[in-house]
């Protein structure tokens, strides 16, 4: 716009010929205002000052049209004006060209014998579009909304009645200017009141459809409600049941039976409703009613449904399996009757999951296999991945994800986005966000459109792992390529929790948390548990306090709320424990009971870390008596409360080798040997704790001891999920860290170094890389350690090089302006790095385009997303530009900057090479990191400093800047007397 604008500028200065042709000026000014109207109603990305700039200077071409002769189709310029005229605010003269096309189509109509059954063409659609544009007052889009209401009753309920991301652009564009007008009357009811009474019929479904569009569904309740007490009219049964149907989604029970009075009673549609709001609220007897008078002669599926989860919502998982059986009842044979479907069975899995823990879910499995006639692989299966993955049963998952593979190669149709879903959130608390982009492109390729928990499964995986690339990647992906995305509560959970890992102030998460409540966002359990953990991060305990007593208070005045859950319990004692304050430890314990929240295996593990840390340590002996009287006496219901990270062990006795550790040896494998001699599978956490023990009471022949089978249990734990992979995201992850063994190879390579036994270090190396294992920073402070005790400095300032100031460096390059990436996976493209590398993903520019972002895919991806615009683009930049602030200033995002023991080490080095001293391999007995000669070797160690110094410029100055770092820390004088201790 501005490159044609300029240059009708130089033709106006320059007197062209062409402006005295009106035809050939008009048709400027069409093409200028359809451009300004694209930037402003569709991409939302111009100011209103800006439109109205535009439309000024457009304004002077159309007066200068006035003053020449008229055009050849003076309609359309005619229409151009009125459009204009919208577009600075007045609607008026568009209103009117509209009522006239409007009278003139109702006399052909008659002509014709069309009557009301006339369409509407897109261009009057696109008229009304801009009469209710989003620039206009209130007022005006008041007016227009009910000039509107006189249009097509047929046609104007039929955009009404679709749902929004069926609608074609223009037609979205008039349901949103609908709900920007409607929203904007501050008192529907008095303006339906004020209408003429036979356009009020119409008028009450704009409104209504309007307020629902915009969420604001109380509002759009009291509206119908009130017109039918007061009129006795009622709004369309369509846009009614819709209502209902929100309202019951959105737990609004008291409102939904308010609309179920605004629809007839001989509404089809109303038993169905009824069923629905009974089998919401939980209450079984109302619903058994309802489906005995309406349905239980023509066994109507979804009714079926809805009946067995009012017995799901009452918390009664006998009850819900016994109406299962009644609903369906095994024949003879041992068949199921009456036909059960897929989703029959998905409330009896939710049953088992939700309330025994997914108890008896294999046998339930079988069942559906067998009698039923499903398999795995149909819809919908999701609990029943949830149920494998919160036992660690990646096996089974692998196997159904192996017959969704081959269904899809023979043309049939297998998986559902839930199932996906559930094991991309699985394998993101595994912490490994390569089978969770690998399942999200395995998904793509299956022809499933993501939702938004797929995204949120996907940003949680980059969370966990610390790869804050792929949050900001995925962030930016929906951003920018699903615009009208409803972002529920549980996208902004993710967000909180990456502000947390990240460091962010409890003030900040706080400011957070009030502006989602701003925008009537309902806050869940996990929402109030990532805020008590916030402000237990900050040790405020003032803040603690008042959070957890204001959380209690309002559980109470709302038992339907949902806002406690046992990790919010479980957050409240371990923190209470780790300040000492046992006494509110216990406290909390006894809330969580009072509220009928049934401990796990997590709340006991925070009650023993009380007890060890009750006596400084010294409470090791009453922890082990606690948890010997809750194995003995309990009857063990809390250790069948998976959730796919760790075993009830792990979280129970880890407090125990934490300090068995520290203190005793012999303590740590006696609690070992009860576990494994309990019937209890070892764990890598398990191994690594016996490692650490081996490790600090110096039993170097306990930690080589028990290397292999802890390499062996990391290596199939790794690999169990390789099947999932495809080998192009393996490829672009080549260089990603393996976190479940980097804590057990820093140990061991530590233990090792320290003790003198180099070849061993040699000999894990060469392991990793035969098992395509990689590994992490730690690791690689570990092994730069292990070079200088290995008498090899210069391969230790190659490591500082080219793997930390590599990195280091990338990391500050990062790029944060990634416009539109076409993918929201992070190992979408292999990026080029040296071997060994850890791959910092910062050379996002470099992805290719990806195999399912065709045109025509990112369509039809895109229609799962559309709806109104509940929160705007700048909200979304917001949330967005606080995220990179954070990531920038977070000291974890620059975790490569070499380790200070690294630095010192080398600063030693290079001392002792400047005097002349080589330096040799360190032994058993030695004791520090750096070992010199004896004897000075003058002409060798300057060789070797002046190899370090050519080859590796960038690591030796990194040293020397490290020095004078510290004599400006120290002074000279103090310096010189440390660093002569240091460094003799």
């Amino acid at each position: 716009m501005g490159d044609a604008w300029a240059a009708y500028q130089i033709a106006v200065e320059g007197k062209y010929r062409a402006l005295k042709k009106s035809d050939y000026l008009a048709g400027f000014a069409i093409n200028m205002l359809q451009a300004l109207e694209v930037s402003a109603m569709n991409k939302g990305k111009i100011s209103a000052s800006a439109v109205e700039q535009w439309g000024k200077r457009l304004q002077t071409v159309f007066d200068r049209l006035d003053s020449m002769r008229p055009p050849r189709n003076v309609e359309a310029t005619r229409l151009a004006k009125a459009r204009l005229q919208a577009v600075l605010g007045d609607n008026s003269a568009l209103l009117s060209l509209l009522r006239q096309r409007r009278a003139a189509a109702r006399t052909e109509g008659v002509e014709g014998k069309e009557g009301q059954g006339r369409a509407i063409d897109d261009e009057t659609w696109s008229l009304w579009a801009w009469s209710l544009h989003r620039y206009l007052d209130s007022q005006k889009q008041a007016r227009a909304l009910e000039d509107l209401s006189q249009e097509n009753y047929h046609a104007t309920l039929e955009l009404l009645r679709c749902p929004l991301e069926t609608l074609q652009e223009v037609r979205r564009a008039v349901r949103q200017g609908i709900s920007i007008a409607a929203t904007g009357i501050k008192d529907p009811v008095a303006r339906y009141n004020c209408s003429h009474p036979p356009h009020r019929p119409l008028l009450l479904d704009l409104l209504l459809c309007g307020l629902m569009d915009a969420e604001s569904l109380k509002t759009a309740t009291a509206l119908v409600d009130q017109v039918r007490q007061q009129h006795s009219a009622y709004a369309s049964p369509g846009l009614v049941k819709v209502l209902a149907m929100k309202l019951i989604q959105s737990r609004e029970f008291d409102l939904a039976k308010t609309a179920l009075l605004c629809l007839p009673k001989d509404d089809s549609a109303h038993p169905d409703l009824s069923l629905f709001l009974a089998s919401a609220m939980g209450d079984p007897m109302a619903a058994q009613r309802i489906y005995r008078e309406s349905f239980s002669e023509r066994h109507d599926p979804r009714a079926q449904t809805h009946l067995l989860r009012a017995y799901l919502n009452a918390e009664d998982a006998p009850a819900t399996l016994g109406a299962f059986n009644r609903l369906f009842p095994k024949n003879e044979s041992g068949q199921r009757t009456n036909n059960p479907q897929p989703e029959h069975y998905s409330v009896v899995f939710s049953a088992l999951t939700r309330h025994d823990h997914g108890n008896g879910m294999e046998r339930w499995i079988d069942d559906m296999k067998v009698s039923g006639g499903f398999r795995l692989s149909d819809e919908p299966h999701g609990l029943v991945v949830e149920y494998y993955a919160n036992r660690d049963m990646v096996e089974d998952l692998v196997s159904l994800f192996t017959e969704i593979d081959e269904r899809r190669v023979r043309g049939e149709r297998a998986g559902t986005v839930s199932v996906f879903t559930s094991a991309m959130g699985y394998f993101a608390r595994r912490r490994d966000p390569v089978t969770v982009e690998a399942l999200y492109k395995r998904m793509i390729q299956s022809g499933i459109e993501p939702t938004v928990h797929t995204f949120t499964a996907l940003m949680n995986a980059h969370v966990e792992a610390g790869t804050w690339t792929g949050v900001l990647k995925t962030f930016k992906h929906i951003r920018d390529h699903y615009p009208y995305t409803r972002f529920d509560i549980n996208i902004f959970n993710i967000l909180f929790k990456a502000y947390i890992h990240l460091g962010a102030p409890f003030g900040f998460i706080e400011e957070q948390v009030w502006r989602l409540e701003t925008l009537d966002i309902k806050l869940n359990e996990y929402t109030y548990a990532l805020y008590l953990e916030a402000a237990c991060d900050l040790g405020n305990l003032d803040n603690v306090r008042r959070f957890y007593r204001q959380s209690l208070r309002k559980q109470r005045s709302d038992p339907s709320a949902k806002i406690l859950s046992p990790h919010f319990f479980n957050i409240a004692i371990a923190a209470f424990n780790a300040w000492g304050m046992t006494k509110e430890a216990i406290s909390v314990y006894d809330d969580m009971l009072a509220f009928g929240f049934e401990p796990t295996s997590h709340t006991y593990g925070s009650v023993v870390r009380g007890l060890v840390q009750k006596h400084h340590f010294g409470g090791a002996p009453a922890a082990e008596d606690f948890i010997k009287k809750l194995i003995d006496q309990s009857d063990g219901f809390w250790k069948s409360h998976p959730d796919g990270q760790g075993t009830w062990y792990e979280h129970l006795y880890a407090p125990l080798f934490h300090v068995y550790s520290r203190t005793s040896l012999k303590d740590a494998e006696r609690l070992y040997r009860s576990i494994v001699q309990s019937g209890e599978k070892p764990t890598l956490l398990l191994l690594t704790f016996l490692m650490s023990s081996y490790s600090k009471a110096g039993d170097l022949e306990g930690v080589l001891g028990i290397w292999p089978e802890i390499l062996q249990h990391g290596v199939r734990q790794i690999n169990v999920a390789a099947p999932l992979r495809d080998v192009e995201t393996v490829s672009a992850s080549q260089n990603a860290p393996d976190p479940c063994l980097c804590i057990a190879l820093s140990i061991y390579i530590d233990s090792c170094a320290s003790r003198g036994l180099h070849s061993k270090v040699a000999e894990a190396w060469r392991d990793y890389q035969q098992h395509h294992l990689k590994l992490d920073h730690i690791n690689w402070t570990s092994l730069t350690l292990a070079m200088i005790r290995a008498g090899d400095p210069v391969r230790a300032f190659e490591i500082v090089q080219n793997i930390n100031i590599a990195n280091q460096r990338a990391a500050h390059e990062f790029d944060f302006e990634m416009n539109n990436p076409n993918t929201p996976l992070l190992y979408d493209a292999p990026v080029p790095t040296s071997p060994g590398q850890v791959d910092p993903r910062t050379s996002t520019h470099l992805f290719r385009r990806s195999l399912w972002d065709s045109p025509s895919r990112r369509i039809v991806m895109r229609r799962a997303f559309i709806g109104p615009p509940r929160y705007e683009h700048a909200e979304k930049d917001r949330h967005l530009m606080q995220l990179e602030r954070l990531i920038k200033k977070a000291p974890t995002w620059n975790v490569w900057r070499p380790h200070w023991t690294v630095l010192r080490s080398l600063l030693r080095v290079v001392n002792k090479l400047e005097e002349g001293y080589c330096i040799r391999p360190s032994t058993r007995t030695d004791q520090g990191i750096v070992m010199v000669e004896s004897e000075p070797d003058v002409p060798r160690a300057h060789a070797m400093l002046n190899a370090i110094m050519t080859k590796y410029p960038e690591a030796f100055e990194a040293v020397m800047d490290f020095r004078e770092k510290e004599m400006a820390k120290f002074g000279e004088l103090k310096f010189g007397k440390m660093y002569k201790r240091i460094l003799k």
